[in-house]
């Protein structure tokens, strides 16, 4: 491999590959880069970046890492923007164990002005704060349309607002998550949530969402009703929205079912199923970290 690999379009870096055994990676043609399971074989913020500013093509990253030891070292304070990836046009960030408040230190330091794609899993409650308050930060990714959170959601409307304001251009947002509550964003459509969104005409969440994905309890549909016919009614609709195949075939009562049917009659009303990744990409592996 000393001499390059001119046809590689996919990587998948994995623990020791991730220090030795790899191909090149400078003006590689890489157009996906998995980084999974360093398994404490750090790789720091110096490769990190090296990683992703090596293959000028690259348009999709799948992160599946702890990053950094913070034990021998800081993610840099002055970072914000410090990464270019300029074809980045999806993203996804699982960082398990103790240094997930790197979240936000990986979504300031890349630079992505055509990102359309964004998913993160299982973040806690408080991890995002600093990249949902930085100064301009709904600027940062002009282009997203489409974000996904795997395996959580918040509790705090106020919370919900903050990231509706810090990603203003959503279009389709997907929650997969136990379906104990409602999601927030839904409870807020609807009415029964209260918190304004900075910089949003009415105040409320994400002016131009059209779908929604999700899964939720038989018992939501009445939640779900209330924030489509909220949301046609300030001329905000929605007009699809995919939820769990299980409520397909669920025994319902007069109440539910007369709600599915009202959905099913004035929006578009899908399974949810999972959606390849990278979008459109025939390569999808088996062991893959995220839903």
């Amino acid at each position: 491999m000393t001499g390059g690999c001119p046809n590689l379009s996919v990587l998948r870096l994995r623990g020791v590959s991730m220090h030795f055994f790899r191909p090149p990676l400078t003006h590689s043609p890489i157009t996906t880069l998995y980084l999974e399971q360093t398994h404490y074989l750090f790789i720091g913020y110096s490769r990190f970046r090296d990683f992703l500013t090596a293959s000028p093509a690259l348009a999709h990253l799948s992160i599946h890492d702890t990053l950094i030891d913070e034990w021998e070292e800081e993610w840099p304070p002055d970072s914000v923007g410090s990464i270019p990836v300029p074809n980045l046009v999806s993203l996804r960030i699982s960082i398990p164990g103790t240094l997930q408040h790197v979240f936000s230190d990986v979504l300031l330091s890349i630079s992505a002005p055509k990102l359309e794609s964004l998913v993160l899993k299982e973040v806690p409650e408080v991890h995002l704060d600093r990249f949902f308050q930085y100064p301009g930060v709904s600027d940062k990714f002009p282009s997203l349309r489409s974000l996904t959170f795997c395996d959580f959601d918040y509790r705090s409307e106020q919370r919900v607002a903050k990231m509706c304001a810090a990603l203003p251009s959503v279009t389709e947002f997907t929650c997969i998550h136990s379906p104990i509550y409602p999601p927030k964003i839904l409870e807020m459509m609807a009415g029964r949530a209260q918190a304004s969104v900075p910089g949003s005409p009415t105040g409320d969440p994400w002016p131009l969402l059209r779908t929604l994905n999700t899964t939720i309890d038989v018992g939501d549909l009445e939640l779900v009703r209330l924030a489509v016919e909220r949301r046609k009614e300030m001329g905000l609709p929605l007009c699809f929205l995919r939820i769990n195949p299980s409520l397909f075939e669920e025994e319902m009562d007069e109440e539910e079912d007369e709600n599915l049917t009202w959905l099913q009659e004035h929006i578009t009303v899908e399974p949810l199923v999972a959606d390849r990744w990278p979008p459109g990409s025939d390569y999808d592996p088996v062991d893959d970290w995220f839903p």
